[in-house]
């Protein structure tokens, strides 16, 4: 039986994801696009890294390590030869970037794959140097991205253009192996929250998406301290619900939708030039009508989700 609670979680930040790529409600209130793309939407990623450092849990042996890594190497193999009729590689640096870094959404994947790499051989250490390392990782990446947001701002300085570099700071070791180390430690540690830990860690979430807008302009934020509060109590509230099904589908609506809502994008925003909002409503429309043809192939290629 599966908890179908994480499952329905798991296909919600999929719209998420699909909202911040798609820049939904830009096109009426800036600064309404601002909260959601910069705030709300951004809890998608640092969710899905928890959800897989919760469940990596169960990963002891070498052989169980080997099988999900191959998993997860396929799945990024298949998808990046898919994408590249849009992606179009050339002998050049950015195709090289590409191959180890993924295209698009598919950086999530590989960064992934890196993140828990790392993360099986930091567990030979003892927990206080686990902890220091985590910690000293994600305040490098958080500073760096915002030096660059609230203080080297000038984009004519190679400084500044460098601190933009979305991959200097969203990268498997500032942002994803602190996450999936939270959500393995989550279920390691039994660890637990109260209905006034989520509302104090909310209050936090909106405070900082509030401040960044107030005194940092329209600069775009992929990594938030509060996030490190917000998404683990989420994500233990959520479970907790415990709703048991014996069904795989939702979770399998959820990877689709991630998966192929860029090609969903792509079609609308070349022949229809669609502005933000409806592209964002049409891609979610075309996403879930893409899974329906998805989802039976991958019981055949179960590499594929």
């Amino acid at each position: 039986m599966r908890n179908i609670s994480l499952d329905i979680l798991k296909l919600v930040l999929s719209f998420f994801v699909i909202g911040l790529h798609c820049s939904f409600y830009k096109d009426y209130d800036r600064d309404v696009a601002h909260m959601l793309n910069n705030g709300l939407f951004r809890i998608g990623v640092p969710l899905f890294l928890i959800i897989n450092g919760y469940f990596f849990y169960s990963v002891r042996t070498k052989d169980q390590f080997a099988k999900w890594l191959k998993r997860l190497f396929l799945l990024y193999l298949f998808w990046m030869v898919a994408y590249i009729p849009v992606w179009q590689p050339k002998p050049d640096a950015l195709t090289l970037f590409n191959i180890f870094n993924g295209y698009f959404h598919l950086w999530y994947i590989a960064n992934l794959l890196y993140a828990a790499i790392c993360f099986w051989y930091l567990k030979r250490f003892n927990r206080q140097v686990q902890d220091a390392v985590i910690v000293l990782l994600f305040a490098l990446g958080l500073a760096i991205q915002y030096v660059g947001n609230y203080i080297l701002t000038d984009d004519t300085t190679f400084i500044g253009n460098l601190l933009d570099f979305t991959p200097l700071y969203r990268n498997f070791l500032f942002m994803c192996l602190p996450l999936f180390y939270l959500g393995y430690m989550i279920n390691e540690r039994k660890i637990a929250f109260s209905n006034l830990a989520l509302a104090g860690a909310l209050v936090l979430l909106l405070a900082e998406i509030w401040l960044n807008m107030r005194f940092a302009g329209r600069e775009s934020f992929d990594i938030l301290l509060s996030l490190v509060v917000f998404c683990p109590v989420v994500f233990v509230k959520v479970r907790d619900l415990d709703i048991p099904s014996g069904s795989r589908y939702v979770s399998l609506l959820s990877s689709s939708i991630f998966l192929t809502h860029p090609l969903i994008m792509y079609f609308l925003q070349q022949h229809l030039g669609l502005s933000k909002t409806p592209l964002t409503l049409l891609t979610i429309g075309g996403s879930l009508l893409l899974s329906l043809l998805v989802i039976p192939i991958s019981r055949k290629l179960k590499f594929i989700l």
